[in-house]
């Protein structure tokens, strides 16, 4: 994650300072703007995640249920329900799969919903580079470099945004990418469904991080708007 400053100096200028020009005030709300975006659509992100966690689980559950069921159909002499009752497993698994099929719909409305979200994001990130690529002139290098204790530069920001569009991107690309490979020929997969679909430590803790950088900013920026 690049989250290293890129032109680092020691000027311990007060942030607010930064207002002085009306280029800087333009590009400091469009920052502040797209982080707020940014914010919300992290906290939707983590929402859905965990939302979607029982419905895997019921997924995952479902699943050892079917094959439970075909290793039943598989072995029907040694099940004594069976002889009476042999086309049992075949109306179960079709009342199985068509539970699953309803949970897949539910989880894949879930990650339309979250695709909406990312395109948000990208929105923000293009519009803050815009912003700055038109005032770029007028702001300068130095100024684009430069930052405080407690503020990064705009270079940093963008550069974030652009790391927090491609993150959120690449969780979403990953759960479609789950959903379109799960096959009912490999129900194992789909039982360790769970521990596939959730957030993992890094993931959080990119994000946490990232907006841990900027509070300052957002708050100073916002508290002059």
């Amino acid at each position: 994650m690049g989250l290293n400053y890129i032109g680092m100096n020691d000027d311990d200028n007060d942030s607010l300072e930064y207002f002085a020009m009306p280029a800087e005030d333009t590009i400091y709300k469009q920052m502040l703007k797209a982080y707020k975006s940014a914010e919300q659509q992290i906290a939707l992100l983590q929402e859905s995640i965990q939302e979607c966690q029982s419905l895997v689980e019921s997924l995952s559950n479902l699943a050892e249920q079917l094959q439970c069921c075909r290793c039943a159909a598989a072995d029907h002499e040694g099940v004594l329900l069976l002889t009476a009752y042999p086309d049992l497993p075949g109306r179960m698994e079709v009342k199985l799969v068509q539970s699953m099929e309803g949970i897949l719909c539910k989880l894949q409305v879930k990650l339309e919903t979250l695709q909406s979200a990312r395109t948000k994001l990208y929105y923000q990130y293009t519009h803050a580079l815009s912003s700055y690529q038109k005032i770029s002139q007028e702001f300068g290098v130095q100024k684009a470099t430069q930052r405080t204790a407690t503020w990064p530069s705009i270079v940093d920001m963008l550069q974030w945004l652009w790391e927090i569009d491609r993150q959120y991107a690449s969780i979403c690309a990953n759960r479609q990418w789950i959903l379109d490979t799960l096959s009912y020929d490999r129900l194992g997969e789909i039982q360790a469904l769970p521990s596939r679909w959730k957030l993992n430590s890094s993931d959080k803790n990119f994000f946490q991080d990232i907006l841990a950088h900027v509070s300052f900013f957002m708050a100073d920026v916002a508290g002059h708007s």
